[in-house]
């Protein structure tokens, strides 16, 4: 079976953090309200090795929103620099894509 990272990568980008490269495995989504909102999404770590089973970590991405009142979601954070990136706890399999 192929590896799934660069079908994730065309699908939902990738950004770098702390000298890292993500690759995105979801969407961003908004999370809470007010001055604690955020964007989020989950992605792994270009280089980290699988496990013999094929999985490897999932980390969770935050981007600050620098303009609250923008119409488009695409113009209220700075998409290239997220602020975090932690690791969620959760598994991804390269080769099928499941979460574990």
């Amino acid at each position: 079976m192929e590896n799934v990272m660069g079908k994730m990568e065309k699908k939902f980008g990738a950004v770098g953090f702390n000298f890292n490269k993500y690759v995105l495995i979801q969407d961003a989504y908004l999370d809470g309200t007010g001055d604690d909102a955020a964007y989020f999404a989950d992605a792994i770590r270009e280089g980290d090795e699988p496990d013999e089973d094929g999985y490897v970590q999932i980390y969770e991405v935050e981007w600050k929103i620098i303009y609250p009142d923008a119409e488009d979601e695409g113009d209220r954070c700075d998409w290239e620099k997220p602020v975090d990136v932690d690791a969620t706890g959760a598994r991804f399999n390269l080769m099928d894509g499941s979460v574990f």
